[in-house]
């Protein structure tokens, strides 16, 4: 497909999100008053970016795909892919391969699987992975595997950390701690729970664009086909496996 093929395709997308995004908001003002939560805010309707990267290196976006956001769960990916390079299939030791049908959060669910996490996808599976890469050390600090991962996806560009993100989930994130005391409980969280949480904080509070995030997501891309490097090939098979765990839980 050639690239203005490509970008025309994204506009398209861009100009029927806009039109059906006020009926969208308007829908969600009154679900949210219904389950008498707090209302959305339009503007973050009016936003919508989509953004693809090639393995060409072009890259074709539309819409608003410069507006920066903290990628929060769209972490768990990348923590993954350290976690897989660093130990390997060991990682399946302390995290299932299977959908959950409990909410991505349940402390109940952690309990019954007696520590172990179904995913990795879901919260406690996300923080034992957190666990790990913890456990790897490293000379940037233990908190900032997730964070050097995207940076050299990024070609050193200048990436943030969102404040905000950073401070709530200090003064917050309770039941995140929960899920680590139960894991650590079992037998499935070696180190302190602050810094582990420190870790997860510092991964969801990475700040990209659409355009950043299609660049630093492009390592899923491999497919080794026609290299003969062998840490390639290796990158590939991760990959390949990332994806199919994360096609597995898009469709519970």
């Amino acid at each position: 497909m050639e690239i203005k093929e490509l970008k025309g395709i994204l506009a398209d997308v861009v100009s029927r999100v806009r039109k059906e995004a006020p009926a969208v908001f308007d829908e969600a003002i009154v679900k949210a008053e219904l389950a008498g939560k707090q209302a959305p805010l339009k503007k973050d309707f009016e936003q919508f970016g989509i953004a693809v990267y090639l393995r060409n290196g072009q890259e074709a976006a539309a819409g608003n795909s410069r507006v920066g956001f903290p990628i929060q769960s769209i972490s768990k990916v990348f923590a993954l892919e350290v976690a897989l390079e660093a130990i390997g299939e060991k990682v399946w030791e302390r995290v299932g391969r299977d959908p959950s049908g409990d909410p991505f959060n349940s402390i109940i669910d952690l309990e019954r699987a007696k520590g172990i996490p179904r995913n990795p996808f879901i919260n406690a599976g996300a923080l034992v992975i957190c666990d790990i890469l913890v456990g790897l050390g490293g000379r940037h600090g233990s908190s900032r595997h997730v964070v050097r991962l995207v940076e050299r996806m990024l070609d050193e560009e200048k990436m943030e950390l969102n404040q905000d993100v950073m401070d709530s989930d200090r003064t917050g994130g309770d039941l995140n701690r929960s899920l680590m005391f139960m894991s650590r409980h079992h037998g499935n969280l070696k180190d302190p729970v602050e810094k582990v949480m420190d870790a997860y904080i510092h991964q969801c509070a990475i700040t990209l664009d659409c355009r950043g995030l299609a660049k630093a997501g492009r390592f899923l891309i491999l497919d080794g086909s026609n290299d003969d490097d062998g840490v390639k090939l290796k990158a590939a098979r991760r990959a390949r496996r990332i994806l199919s765990h994360h096609d597995v839980m898009r469709t519970v």
